[in-house]
């Protein structure tokens, strides 16, 4: 939910999403979003032996067959979207100046290319939560929004090309990869003005203060239109619980 709603704040507004397989209160979310027009879900149930974790078995095809999902992606989307956003469900391309949307911020950039590619930066899950008090934290809270909790991030920012993430003009691309298109011409867009947000647990609770830089960007744009946002969606999940937990 806080990856749709906060995409959706960004400005996207058609999300295709590939499920593999998933439990049932993130279906009752997805059939939600599917609903109110905004999502397409893809049964994505490959005839091929795909990954496990742990690893149990050499997987046919790599990671649940994401490069062909990926084009499958492209070509639903190439008549109606004048741009495709590749990114994961815990990234999120922000904008890093006053501009809210990527609207906004793709009318600044160079408009002669067909793929703008943002450099990635991890802000640790591991790492405790945020001390600094915002409106509205107390939801943040109640409904564990990463985004807003999570505002501290590795001072390393990747290269471009390494982890990077893209948004691409639909009608000028034939193929996309993951972390770029191949034979476009693309645009470095310069970190300054906007950065891939990446939250992921490495499992390293003693990286070293030194390397950690607090970010409060996205609490500052978008958490209060963020957090209402969640709050009255969640009023459609009064019964849903938040986490499924596995015992034997």
């Amino acid at each position: 939910m806080e990856w749709i709603e906060l995409n959706t704040l960004l400005g996207a507004e058609r999300f295709t999403i590939y499920n593999y397989s998933s439990e049932y209160n993130v279906q009752k979310v997805l059939e939600h979003y599917s609903a109110r027009g905004l999502v397409d879900v893809i049964q994505w149930n490959m005839p091929l032996v795909v990954d496990t974790w742990p690893h149990r078995t050499k997987p046919d095809i790599h990671y649940f067959g994401q490069l062909p999902a990926l084009q499958d992606c492209l070509y639903r989307n190439k008549k109606e979207s004048e741009f495709i956003v590749n990114v994961d469900l815990d990234e999120f391309i922000i904008p890093r100046d006053k501009k809210l949307t990527w609207a906004e911020m793709m009318s600044a950039l160079p408009s002669h290319h067909q793929s703008y590619t943002f450099q990635n930066t991890f802000f640790r899950k591991e790492w405790n939560d945020t001390t600094e008090e915002y409106p509205n934290k107390e939801i943040a809270l109640t409904y564990k929004l990463v985004t807003l909790l999570k505002t501290r991030r590795e001072n390393k920012i990747w290269a471009h090309g390494m982890r990077s993430k893209f948004i691409a003009r639909t009608k000028d691309v034939q193929r996309i990869y993951v972390h770029d298109v191949p034979k476009v011409k693309f645009f470095h867009v310069p970190k300054g003005t906007a950065l891939l947000h990446h939250y992921r647990n490495w499992l390293e609770y003693d990286y070293p203060d030194k390397n950690k830089i607090s970010d409060n960007l996205v609490v500052t744009k978008y958490a209060m239109n963020l957090t209402e946002n969640i709050k009255n969606a969640w009023e459609n999940f009064q019964d849903l619980p938040m986490d499924l937990h596995t015992t034997d």
